[in-house]
């Protein structure tokens, strides 16, 4: 079966049945708290996908590392998934829920990438900028996801992406621009 159309059920699912128990902001969080925890221990992943365990030791594990950091029902549905041997997707069925629930919300996502570090005033201006520019373009945002990163090799100037559309202004991409120019 696609993956993808696996991760979209799964995540209905989550998401559904999260509302119906109005949980839903609980579960959005405990979603981004799994999909951190997974990405800074892949080994974790490796064990719950593996056939060579037990689902009562992949079960013990989740347990062990998440009963005190995420719901009862995000527990109940990761066991779910170990039961019908879909951990594997975890985090492509959270990612989905993430969206479906930033959708519902109206939520919007934004990563911004800079030369160098910025300060939390100059963060949260650049969130600010973001919004007034999407609501004068007639795009509405509730709220701004907004995510930082610095990378030097850019040399200047900003990369700013909102929701998979990307603006790339940094002196980098110029630079490369014009060397294109002059080779032609």
């Amino acid at each position: 079966m696609d993956a993808g159309l696996i991760a979209r059920r799964y995540a209905t699912v989550l998401h559904d049945f999260a509302a119906d128990k109005k949980l839903l902001d609980d579960v959005y969080l405990d979603a981004l708290t799994v999909r951190t925890a997974l990405q800074q221990n892949p080994d974790a992943l490796k064990f719950l996908d593996s056939p060579l365990r037990k689902n009562s030791e992949k079960k013990s594990l989740l347990n062990a590392a998440l009963k005190d950091n995420v719901t009862p029902l995000t527990l109940q549905f990761l066991s779910f998934l170990v039961e019908k041997e879909r951990i594997g997707y975890v985090s492509s069925i959270l990612l989905v829920f993430q969206t479906l629930y930033k959708k519902e919300h109206n939520i919007r996502t934004a990563k911004v990438t800079t030369a160098t570090q910025l300060s939390d005033q100059q963060k949260k201006r650049f969130v600010d900028l973001i919004a007034l520019k999407l609501n004068n373009a007639g795009t509405t945002a509730d709220s701004i996801d907004a995510s930082f990163k610095t990378d030097p090799s850019i040399i200047g100037g900003l990369i700013l992406e909102v929701d998979g559309r990307q603006i790339d202004s940094s002196v980098a991409s110029k630079l490369q621009a014009l060397q294109r120019q002059l080779t032609v």
